[in-house]
């Protein structure tokens, strides 16, 4: 593939970092010069700073609230090294795809399959693209190829239970050659976070006003019956109740 114009001398030295040989790194180092556009990548993935494709990773796994409130109100401050990982991306996408095109291995497979839950998410925009994309691309690719699709549905059985009604309807489209449908669904799918915004922050929004509003009716009650005492708890359960809200929207 050499020489290659600087522009794209950085598919060259991907390829041989993804390529999953044993000695890709003597194979880097034996083409550096000849992709010197690209030296500071060469170095960078000779020295481990950026991730190859045995580094893939869906999703880190997060602090839970009662995790983030801890790390809130730590005084304490530790340096924390941050796992190289491979994340999930278009860009990345596309490359399973031409993994399994040039191979037919299962694992690119398997790691698309593994995006299909995104395409369900009503929280977060990034993760609903790619996974309406995922799900896209499966559907529109097994209806044209058959090998595929059998791959697919023999792999459904064996899927978590938040996979298999997702991979169900990509092998029912692909079937029935309606893949024009999972693009609709999709774009509505996204329209509709696009507009409302997501869903637990508007549940969370909703269960606050709520908590408040029965904090409200309580301290009227008090106040009506000339109950004082009953006023400062009233008072300080809405300013916690609503400290708790406002750390929750800002760690969403």
């Amino acid at each position: 593939m050499l020489p290659m114009p600087p522009e794209d001398q950085w598919l060259v030295v991907r390829a041989i970092a993804y390529s999953g040989v044993p000695r890709w790194h003597f194979v880097m180092a034996k083409i550096r010069q000849r992709v010197s556009a690209r030296d500071a990548m060469v170095q960078r993935y000779l020295e481990g700073l950026l991730p190859i494709l045995t580094q893939y990773r869906l999703e880190s796994p997060k602090p839970d609230w009662f995790g983030r409130l801890g790390q809130k109100l730590s005084f304490a401050s530790k340096p924390t090294i941050k796992p190289v990982v491979l994340e999930p991306s278009p860009e990345l996408l596309d490359t399973f795809w031409g993994y399994y095109y040039a191979t037919g291995n299962r694992m690119p497979v398997q790691n698309i399959i593994g995006m299909l839950p995104w395409s369900t998410n009503k929280d977060e925009l990034e993760k609903l693209t790619l996974g309406g994309m995922a799900k896209y691309t499966l559907a529109s690719n097994a209806s044209r190829d058959p090998s595929l699709l059998a791959m697919i549905k023999s792999m459904q059985p064996s899927e978590p239970k938040n996979v298999q009604p997702v991979l169900k309807d990509v092998t029912e489209a692909a079937d029935d050659v309606d893949v024009s449908r999972i693009r609709r669904e999709m774009l509505a799918s996204l329209d509709n976070l696009r507009r409302k915004g997501s869903q637990s922050r508007r549940n969370v929004a909703w269960w606050g006003q709520v908590g408040e509003g029965a904090l409200a009716v309580g301290c009227i009650a008090a106040a009506v019956a000339g109950q004082v005492q009953f006023g400062i708890p009233c008072v300080v359960g809405g300013a916690v109740s609503s400290g708790g809200l406002q750390l929750w929207s800002s760690q969403d």
